[in-house]
């Protein structure tokens, strides 16, 4: 805080094996760094209760974060551990916006959700347009045209549900129609990251597998 840096961001995690307590303790640890995040992304131990660890969660982030459930977690603090059952980054700053939308049973039409939620993320984001305004101006007068277009000011990240068993039948995530439905609206310019939500090998291998997405609480 005291160096005033341009975005703050704190990492938490837990190797805590009760799903409310290890989400918790993550979130309180990413605060230490991060004391008031705009948004937070969180990573989830698969074969947690869900419901537990989602409760733990919003009693402390509240509902400024998105994340989905996984098999395999890692960060720059501690690295690859097969201890680690959730991860929290928690991000702020004065000079980044963010919205958040959510589309619902994508699988029925990919593209058409994916255009709908990406409008809906896009047209509610909150920003003061005169000092965005501003900044771009500076940083014309600043920087030069190669660094502006290695750093475009706009991204986009999405979390996909991967492939899932239901009711005995594996259903694929139809990730690729999803982000062609983003793209038919932002166009193909916007740099685009994130990943599809998944649960582990041996749910698979036993033909239950299933995984989660936590959006706006």
């Amino acid at each position: 805080m005291a160096n005033k840096k341009k975005i703050l961001m704190g990492i938490g995690y837990s190797y805590n094996k009760n799903p409310y307590k290890a989400a918790v303790e993550a979130a309180k640890y990413s605060l230490m760094d991060c004391p008031k995040p705009d948004l937070s992304l969180v990573y989830t131990n698969s074969n947690f209760s869900q419901k537990e660890f989602l409760r733990g969660i919003n009693s402390v982030l509240g509902k400024n974060r998105v994340g989905i459930s996984t098999d395999k977690i890692f960060n720059s603090k501690a690295g690859y551990d097969q201890r680690i059952m959730d991860s929290v980054l928690s991000v702020s700053s004065d000079y980044m916006h963010f919205s958040v939308a959510v589309a619902d049973e994508y699988r029925k039409n990919p593209k058409k959700k994916a255009y709908q939620a990406v409008k809906e993320a896009v047209e509610s984001i909150k920003a003061d347009k005169y000092v965005d305004a501003y900044i771009q101006f500076t940083r014309t007068k600043k920087k030069d045209y190669a660094n502006m277009i290695r750093n475009p000011p706009y991204f986009i990240l999405t979390f996909i549900s991967g492939v899932k068993v239901i009711n005995g039948k594996t259903v694929a995530g139809n990730e690729a129609e999803f982000v062609s439905g983003l793209l038919e609206y932002t166009g193909p310019n916007i740099p685009m990251f994130g990943g599809s939500a998944s649960s582990s090998l041996e749910e698979y291998l036993q033909n239950k597998a299933d995984n989660v997405q936590f959006a706006d609480g």
